[in-house]
Formats: structure tokens, sequence, C-alpha cells
């Protein structure tokens, strides 16, 4: 109980370092929270163990991906060991003139075995009605809610890479991070409004390999199958689809990142730099504890209990302040064309760990310096 008081005494003693500290440990964590959300989105898209069976095939001489043959899903779909095939088109509309979308055109009944993860949320019932209309479409719930649209609603897009603007009608809504401002379209339907010269090209085409087929045998078959064609092909993993997506927001995002993780690191030293402090101004304090009978252990739960209660104020405040930020405002973060996160309460609570973590590591400088004490040389000094 001793050691509690003392541990409170010491933290009011300079409130304004006290509060300086604890904000340094509360911008930590809010920007671990940040880089944890962007890793954990990306690795929960692609390390489903169904993904490695996921592959896609698109023309490796395009600039853009695309340029393939309709013809290419039948021929596909003829190799043994192909389970599911669908076209994947990249859509660019506009709602507006000061507002573009980025949307994909897709063969919706294959949808849930190649694509899971873009089904997250959606009820059997939304998802049944989009099959089912041609002009349905998925729409992200971030284009939702900017829109005020909601399930049922027809709406105009204007043509981006089409001739003409097209009515689609809304029939669920995404709730996957990543496509959250994205939504999804009937590959037939967005075909059918395509200019002459594309109207039989796909972007990508994916495919799925049964589940008793050797992967890597399917694989040479189908490369093997396309050599010689007018498009040779590349095939490409789902995995790097889905890292390939998260890289259009450039260098200049992977710039962010890696900032943010030397701000954390300097902050981290800034806070074992004043606990260090804190200890070197208290050597007496220490020097008495010792002579009025306080073991070595108690010096150090008194150290590293100070800077533990610290970090808990400081990084319990920096978990309120990304979850307030992400959730109680709507606001959310964007990388790339087609990622969009939002920090979830097990990424708060992984930061949350983190930073306690973190805070308690930078104690033990503070803590060594401590037992260093020598209590009649500072007593003496004292006198």
């Amino acid at each position: 109980m001793g050691i509690l008081r003392l541990i409170r005494r010491n933290l009011s003693r300079d409130k304004r370092r006290t509060l300086l500290t604890a904000a340094s440990l509360a911008v930590i964590v809010l920007l671990l929270a940040v880089l944890l959300t962007v890793h954990n989105t990306l690795a929960a898209s692609v390390n489903d163990p169904r993904a490695q069976r996921i592959l896609g095939i698109r023309d490796e001489t395009a600039v853009y991906p695309g340029g393939l043959p309709e013809g290419y899903l039948r021929d596909l779909a003829a190799i043994p060991g192909v389970d599911e095939v669908m076209p994947w088109d990249f859509v660019f509309v506009r709602v507006d003139d000061n507002r573009s979308l980025t949307g994909m055109a897709v063969g919706p009944e294959a949808l849930p075995a190649l694509m899971p993860p873009l089904l997250e949320g959606i009820p059997e019932q939304q998802y049944r009605a989009f099959v089912a209309n041609r002009t349905g479409v998925l729409m992200g719930r971030e284009i939702m809610s900017r829109y005020g649209w909601k399930v049922g609603d027809t709406v105009s897009l204007i043509g981006g890479s089409l001739d003409a603007d097209f009515p689609v009608h809304i029939e669920g809504v995404l709730g996957f991070d990543m496509i959250s401002e994205n939504f999804i379209m009937h590959y037939d339907y967005y075909r059918s409004l395509a200019c002459e010269c594309t109207a039989t090209l796909a972007n990508l085409i994916f495919f799925r390999i049964d589940d008793g087929a050797d992967v890597a045998a399917v694989r040479r078959t189908v490369e093997e199958a396309f050599v010689g064609r007018p498009h040779n092909i590349e095939l490409i993993t789902v995995t790097d689809f889905v890292a390939e997506i998260a890289a259009q927001a450039g260098d200049a995002v992977r710039l962010a990142f890696a900032m943010m993780a030397v701000a954390a690191v300097a902050i981290l030293l800034v806070v074992a730099n004043t606990l260090a402090m804190a200890v070197r101004e208290r050597t007496r304090q220490v020097a008495i504890l010792r002579t009025l009978g306080f073991r070595t252990r108690h010096v150090v739960q008194l150290v590293i209990g100070e800077a533990g209660l610290l970090s808990l104020i400081g990084c319990s405040l920096g978990a309120g302040a990304a979850w307030w930020a992400f959730h109680a405002t709507g606001f959310s973060m964007r990388m790339g064309t087609q990622s969009y996160f939002t920090v979830g309460g097990l990424t708060v609570l992984e930061s949350l760990v983190a930073g306690l973590g973190m805070g308690l590591l930078a104690a033990l400088v503070p803590t060594f310096l401590s037992l260093r004490v020598d209590v009649v040389e500072t007593l003496g000094k004292a006198v």
C-alpha cells in the first residue's frame, strides 16, 4: 500500500511532465492502431487457406491489366481441375462532376467461391437479389452513407470507362473494409454497355482449383494451354492481386507509414528519457528509502510501478482516442483506389497492450539507474 502511495505522489509531483509523457504514450498507441489496422486488414484478406487455390490470368503485355478475349473463359473452364471461373473488370464512373468511383464487374454466381471476403456481412437475401437482377449492384457502405442511398434505390452512374450513363439498382451493402468505397456489378450488364472495341475483353479472369486437384499441376496446365495465343497470359495469385490493390497508393503512403513507425520509436525514446530524468532527480528519495529498510525489490517496484501506471493512463487515452476517432466520428482511413480501413476493437486492444509493453520497456533504464544509487554518497551530498 505504501508503494502505491509513493507512486501516486511521484506522478503528481510534476504534473506537466506527467501529462506530456502520458500524451506521448497516447500518440504511440494511436499510431500503432493505424499501422496494425492496415496490416490486419490485408492479412485477413489473403491468409485464408482457400486463397491458395484461387488464381487469375491477365494479359502480361497490357499496360493496364486486361485485354483477355472472353473465349478464354470457356477455354479455362474446360481445363481439368478448374472448378469455378469468373471474369473481372474494373469500372470507372462518376456520381457527379466532382466524385469518381471505382467498381468491379464480375460474374455474380462465382463470387462466393472466388472472393468470399467481398461478401462479408451481406445477408443471403441481399446477395440472391443481386444475382437475380442484371442491373443490380452491391454498393459500398461509405458511398451509401455519403449520398444517403439505401437498399432498393435506383441511381444513375455517369460513364467514365463506358460510353453512356446507366442506371443501377442497389440490392445490398458492401461492408468489407477494403471495398467500402467501391461497388460490384454484373459483368454481363457492364459489357452490354461497353464500347465495341472492348465489349469482348476482360481485365482479368479468376478461377478456382478443385480441392482434389494438385495446385502445381493445374497451374502448369493452365500456362501451357495458353502458350502461343495472341494474348500471352500472366498467372497471378489472389494474394498478389490484393497486394497490388493495396499498393495503388504509391510510395507516398508507404513513406507515411514509415514515418509513423519512426515517430513511434522517437516518442518511446523520449518517454524513456523522461522517466530516467525523474529517477535522477529523486536519487535522494531512493537513498532515504534504502536507509529506511526498503529492499532493492521495493525500489524496483516503485520505478516499474510508476512507469506502469503512467503507461496505463497514456495508453488508455490513446486507445480511447483511436476508438472515438474511427467510430464515434465516422472517420475512416483510405489507402489506394480500393483500400479502406477502419480501426476495430481488437486492433485497439492490441495497440493498448503493445503500448503498455513499450512503456514498461522504457522503464528499464530508469530501473537500472535506481539500482546504482549509492546511499552514503547521496546522503552525504545532501548534508
